[in-house]
């Protein structure tokens, strides 16, 4: 109308990447398989995209991601996304990658500008040196740097098993926290083979 203001609503069936046309693609090919299907409602007023309203809910299932500096995709990814204005709810998101899974729930506030993200990640089984970058610098800790320097992470971690390289663990939990470059996790407790883990770690990123 005359003061700006619009109302659009979208709604789709469910599609396959593999269907959509060439040059079109999902995270910059990243995500290269899965089925989508959403539905989004927005209204505003402006160019700025990040005022706009937005209410809706987004659908993957049978994911696949081939993320940068990894070896193996991200693999049977199933999400469940609510949009309500400025926060979105992570119902359900589950992967798998190599011999790892994990299953995440939680929520994202301020999405569009600084997010606060409160999670909770349950993992049954998990190969730790996954989250462990290599080299002086590599795609994984330039993600970390850019998180931890824009974004506020709070969570819950639980492993029912995990390994680094030939040491196992079971039980393992753990709070996390990311916030103005540091990220902590504390509150370590766990079984390591015949003993017990306690502890905290404290990482600050340039």
């Amino acid at each position: 109308n005359r003061n700006g203001a619009f109302k659009v609503s979208i709604k789709t069936s469910p599609f396959t990447l593999s269907s959509l046309p060439n040059g079109l693609t999902f995270l910059d090919n990243t995500l290269n398989q899965g089925a989508i299907e959403f539905s989004l409602n927005v209204d505003g007023k402006g160019e700025d995209w990040r005022r706009w309203n937005k209410v809706g809910w987004f659908a993957l299932t049978d994911g696949s991601l081939m993320a940068k500096g990894l070896n193996s995709p991200f693999s049977n990814i199933l999400l469940r996304l609510k949009l309500n204005r400025h926060v979105a709810e992570i119902k359900q998101l589950q992967f798998n990658i190599k011999q790892s899974e994990a299953r995440i729930t939680g929520t994202v506030r301020n999405w569009e500008t600084k997010p606060k993200v409160k999670l909770e990640m349950i993992a049954p089984q998990f190969d730790i040196d996954l989250l462990i970058p290599k080299g002086d610098r590599s795609p994984i800790r330039d993600i970390l740097e850019s998180v931890a320097d824009t974004q506020t992470i709070a969570g819950e971690i639980s492993f029912g098993r995990a390994w680094y390289k030939d040491l196992n663990l079971k039980n393992l939990r753990a709070r996390l926290q990311i916030k103005k470059g540091f990220i902590g996790v504390k509150k370590i407790s766990g079984q390591i083979e015949s003993g017990k883990i306690k502890g905290r770690l404290l990482i600050h990123l340039p």
